[in-house]
């Protein structure tokens, strides 16, 4: 099945539009379910690692505004959409989420 345009780039353009389209949606949904989390320490212990949460805070505001940026892009280009495709992956594989064990410092037993 063809695209309506026909033109093999134009549905390249689209199919990439389309994927990057999802990432959008799923990056601005999951930083709303880590909002909601963190907003007045709702989900969060009272020995939570308030640094770890912060540079894990810094590193998804990267995702939202990298991805538009990727949807515009694969209007243009899809190969470089599929660059910052990868660029990213590589961000987030060398900037992962920290464990829970440095999130959640364990409570002193009290003598």
């Amino acid at each position: 099945m063809t695209f309506p345009a026909g033109h093999p780039l134009f549905e390249s353009n689209a199919a990439m539009a389309i994927y990057a389209g999802t990432y959008v949606v799923g990056s601005v949904l999951f930083n709303a379910v880590w909002w909601y989390g963190i907003h007045n320490r709702r989900l969060m212990g009272d020995d939570t690692d308030h640094m770890a949460v912060r540079r894990t805070t810094w590193s998804y505001y990267v995702g939202p505004a990298a991805y538009v940026l990727d949807l515009v892009l694969s209007l243009f280009s899809v190969g470089a959409a599929l660059g910052l495709f990868l660029a990213l992956a590589i961000f987030y594989a060398l900037a992962p989420l920290p464990s829970m064990s440095r999130l959640i410092t364990p409570k002193r037993a009290r003598v």
